[in-house]
């Protein structure tokens, strides 16, 4: 009795996931969607950067193989660091560079449902007229099903990466190279 059961939990965790995006097009509602860094400040603390200004949007056609498309862009012209002596210096020539690089854009050409509600999207970040491959991790609120049903797409996601890979090396000893990446994002069916 006890391998009876030790098999159908096995099956039970072996099942494949049966949630899935919905075909379609949805816009980014800026209003209720947020973009924001964190990196490791001075050894002892966490510097956090938003990006007010955003622009966005997914495409899904489920039967085409290049069918899913996620695109977030943010104003880095814009990025508020809490103070202004900060803004500035972060949109300087060590760091952003927004005299010449005005966008940071993260697009996803690739969608991993992993569960009912969370997922992986595989894509490229570029900052700084650099494009490196990143995974975002996301989690949904409600299933996706749920979601599309009412019109929208909601998602949390989260990422991590080095700065220095895209030529962000200045004050290594006082700002850490690890940066932590958030996405909260609300998607409306065109």
């Amino acid at each position: 009795m006890a391998m009876k059961r030790v098999w159908m939990a096995a099956l039970l965790f072996a099942a494949p996931v049966q949630a899935k995006l919905p075909e379609g097009s949805y816009a980014l509602e800026a209003a209720r969607s947020r973009v924001s860094a964190s990196v490791a400040f001075m050894g002892v603390s966490q510097k956090k950067v938003a990006f007010p200004t955003l622009t966005g949007s997914v495409q899904y056609r489920p039967n085409d193989a290049n069918g899913f498309d996620l695109r977030v862009a943010v104003d880095a012209t814009q990025l508020d660091a809490g103070d202004m002596s900060d803004n500035e210096m972060l949109k300087g020539q060590d760091f952003f560079d927004t005299n010449r690089y005005r966008e940071v854009v993260f697009h996803g050409t690739r969608l991993r449902i992993t569960g009912p509600k969370s997922a992986i999207v595989d894509g490229q970040l570029n900052v700084r007229g650099v494009s490196r491959p990143l995974s975002l991790r996301v989690s949904f609120p409600q299933p996706l099903e749920t979601m599309s049903r009412e019109g929208r797409l909601d998602l949390t996601a989260s990422a991590r990466f080095k700065r220095s890979a895209y030529g962000m090396k200045a004050w290594p000893v006082v700002v850490g190279d690890k940066v932590n990446l958030m996405i909260s994002a609300r998607f409306d069916r065109r």
